[in-house]
């Protein structure tokens, strides 16, 4: 039943991939697949419009969901909602990676996001081809800055 769930899950992942303007489809399938089977995160693919800051849009891959992130030292797991944004050229360019709050939650700014959510991690700064989406999400998992706060936590 793995295999074949693991199979139609690969099969819609290459729809995506083959719909997609993308540039590398092997090595955005293979990156996808490898982020997509981890048990640690809670992430699924797809094909939707990113609106650029200069004005202009695309239709890009997304990986959705949560990651796990631990905060303060392992006291404490946060699942925090994503969105990473596969560029057309992707290895070449770095993926755009947002924190995407519930309505009942709000980001705290800090150095590693800012107040619109867009991550800012040096891994990201630093990114070149040889990277992943894999290695970012490991990146990602050890930022216990992402934090959201819920509107319990607004005064602290």
């Amino acid at each position: 039943f793995v295999h074949a769930k693991m199979a139609w899950v690969q099969k819609d992942i290459l729809d995506l991939i083959n719909s997609a303007q993308v540039h590398n489809r092997q090595r955005i399938r293979n990156d996808i697949t490898e982020v997509l089977e981890r048990s640690l995160n809670n992430l699924s693919l797809k094909l939707s419009l990113y609106d650029f800051a200069d004005g202009s849009s695309e239709e890009l891959l997304c990986l959705v969901g949560t990651i796990e992130i631990e905060y303060k030292s392992k006291c404490a797991w946060y699942n925090i909602p994503v969105e990473l944004w596969i560029p057309q050229n992707y290895p070449y360019s770095a993926p755009m990676c947002y924190v995407k709050p519930t309505p009942n939650m709000y980001i705290k700014a800090n150095t590693h996001v800012d107040q619109n959510g867009a991550i800012h991690i040096p891994y990201l700064e630093n990114w070149n081809q040889t990277d992943s989406v894999t290695k970012l999400v490991d990146n990602l998992e050890l930022q216990d800055n992402l934090k959201i706060l819920s509107d319990n936590d607004k005064s602290g």
